[in-house]
This record gives C-alpha cells, sequence and structure tokens, in this order.
C-alpha cells in the first residue's frame, strides 16, 4: 500500500508519463487482492488514491498509455478491461 501511494506521489506534479507509471501500473494489475487492501487502508490513504486515480483517468494521455504498460502478448493486453475496473474502483474508493 505505501508502494503505491509513493509512486503516485512521485507522478504528482509531472506533466508527463513517466517510467513510474509503468511501475505503479505492473502492481495495481499484479496483485488480486488490491481492493481489499485499499479499503482497509487508512482515510486518508483512501482519499490520496482516490483523488490521484480519479486525476489518472481523466487525463486521455493515461488512457493512451495503459495498453503499452502491459507485457504485449495477447493475454496480458486482454487483461486491460479489468485493469481499467480495478483502477475504477480505486477512484470510486470512499
Amino acid at each position: 500500500m505505501a508502494y503505491r501511494h509513493s509512486s503516485l506521489d512521485q507522478m504528482s506534479g509531472r506533466g508527463t508519463v513517466s517510467d513510474q507509471l509503468g511501475d505503479l501500473i505492473a502492481v495495481i494489475d499484479g496483485r488480486d487482492d488490491l481492493i481489499s487492501e485499499c479499503l482497509q487502508g487508512a482515510a486518508e490513504l483512501r482519499c490520496f488514491l482516490r483523488e490521484n486515480t480519479r486525476a489518472l483517468l481523466a487525463t486521455h494521455a493515461f488512457h493512451d498509455a495503459l495498453a503499452g504498460h502491459l507485457p504485449g502478448d495477447v493475454a496480458s493486453q486482454a487483461g486491460l478491461p479489468d485493469l481499467l475496473a480495478k483502477l475504477h474502483t480505486i477512484a470510486d474508493l470512499e
């Protein structure tokens, strides 16, 4: 949980998609229990994750870059809708 927070924190204020986005996507995509971990986190952390994820999802460049941060094989690329669903769930955290 702390890694996701620090990775988002390092990305905030940057105007371009960075290599850290790839790290963040790998963590989000690779953790089946991510949403339950987020729900168990402190309210301040959930708020941080929610607001920053919303900001990313509102950016066309972020959507354009997502597939490029997944492995190129068919199975990994087919997971893009699941990744987006997970990101939207984080963006809706209470």
